[in-house]
């Protein structure tokens, strides 16, 4: 019943599920999936359900993916579909942006900049996360530490063609920003194959710091 009324968004059957967990009636915890993975949060993430995800997280639902093969980051879930306020709400929550969907090894910051409705203002927010996340002494999830040396593009294919708006700009060390996924491929790189200049010199930025 949880996860099917997260799904459609109806605020009180949540609420009633969330209260007989919290009793200890609930044949299914918060954090449960369903055969393809996807968690309460991460339905409600995934349609846009802003009131149905503040009632789980505030219940204690967790912000990272459920434990499951295929499970996605609901944050990362949020940020494909152009979910903000949800996005929002989940970074708020502490959801880590660095966490990756299973498929390609994506990230949240390759979602945001690839999404057809973007945010800079979230684009923005989850790179200042993930370059405050290495500086602090974290290790990005692709395994490297922020500080090795790399090319900022990082992919195994041609870098696309919008790189050439930092031509000289090109000597800088790598950051978690500028990880890759399993086909190669930075947040660099899925900002310039979107053709969005803003987030592509905004990348920058942030990198060359």
């Amino acid at each position: 019943p949880l996860l099917s009324a997260a799904k459609r968004g109806d605020l009180q059957v949540v609420c009633e599920q969330i209260a007989l967990q919290q009793a200890g009636g609930a044949r299914v915890g918060l954090d449960a999936c369903d055969d393809v993975g996807q968690s309460a949060l991460a339905w409600s993430a995934k349609n846009g359900h802003l009131e149905v995800a503040r009632a789980l997280l505030d219940a204690g639902a967790t912000p990272a993916a459920a434990n499951h093969p295929d499970a996605q980051p609901p944050l990362y879930v949020a940020l494909t579909r152009g979910r903000h306020e949800v996005a929002t709400l989940l970074l708020d929550a502490a959801a880590d942006p660095s966490e990756r969907e299973p498929m390609r090894g994506q990230s949240a910051l390759h979602a945001a900049v690839s999404s057809e409705a973007r945010s800079m203002a979230l684009v923005e927010r989850l790179t200042l996360a993930i370059t405050a996340s290495s500086s602090s002494g974290g290790r990005d999830s692709g395994g490297g530490a922020g500080g090795d040396a790399a090319a900022p593009c990082g992919g195994t294919g041609s870098p696309p063609p919008l790189v050439a708006l930092a031509d000289g700009t090109w000597s800088f060390a790598a950051t978690p920003s500028l990880a890759t996924d399993e086909d190669g491929c930075t947040a660099l790189h899925a900002a310039c194959r979107a053709g969005c200049r803003q987030s592509v010199a905004l990348l920058l930025r942030h990198s060359s710091r």
